[in-house]
């Protein structure tokens, strides 16, 4: 099965002030750490949505293998996002299933993605989504029978909508540390980033 990678990394980091995408984690930026990731579960294709600081994003992400998607209404939220990253994705027909992540889930690693995407080519659901503190969420995995309602996805409403409207087609893996993501300059001291 053909499984693609969507990293979400458009957003302004308004409450951090600053690009939370390039904030520096071990030696790596936040978003090339969440590239390096998807790399190692070996998707097909990494798409990678920006929008705020996309040319200052950009320099930095340039020689990695990724399709960078331009969000022009970034502003609007993660919806508009979503909607715009899943575009492309349908027009290519190869994909069975797209993998959406977010880059600022620190605590995120190969393994967990692996454990969605090896659910999925098992069959055990066409939606695998990452549980964490009593909800359901990023990352998570869409099979193609979805990207319809992804592309219709608009504002600041995510995806988790359609994980609830599908419920019972909902397979999730538990992952407590998915609720942990850098917002403000009290979470990058929390999490022991300079």
């Amino acid at each position: 099965m053909n499984i693609c990678g969507l990293i979400l990394a458009a957003g302004g980091s308004s409450r951090l002030g600053q690009p939370k995408q390039l904030v520096n984690a071990g030696g790596k930026s936040l978003l090339e750490h969440a590239i390096e990731n998807a790399q190692k579960t070996c998707l097909q294709q990494i798409y990678v949505v920006l929008g705020a600081h996309r040319e200052q994003i950009e320099t930095r992400i340039e020689n990695l293998p990724v399709t960078v998607i331009r969000n022009s209404k970034w502003q609007e939220g993660m919806g508009s996002s979503i909607s715009a990253g899943i575009a492309p994705v349908t027009g290519e027909k190869k994909w069975d299933a797209v993998l959406i992540m977010l880059c600022d889930q620190l605590h995120i690693n190969s393994q967990h993605l692996q454990a969605i995407t090896s659910a999925f080519r098992q069959g055990k659901a066409p939606l695998i989504a990452t549980a964490y503190g009593n909800q359901q969420g990023v990352p998570a995995l869409f099979a193609r029978q979805y990207f319809t309602e992804l592309e219709k996805l608009s504002g600041d409403s995510g995806a988790k909508k359609i994980l609830i409207r599908h419920a019972s087609h909902l397979h999730t893996i538990p992952f407590e540390q998915a609720l942990i993501d850098i917002d403000t300059p009290e979470d990058l001291v929390k999490n022991g980033i300079n």
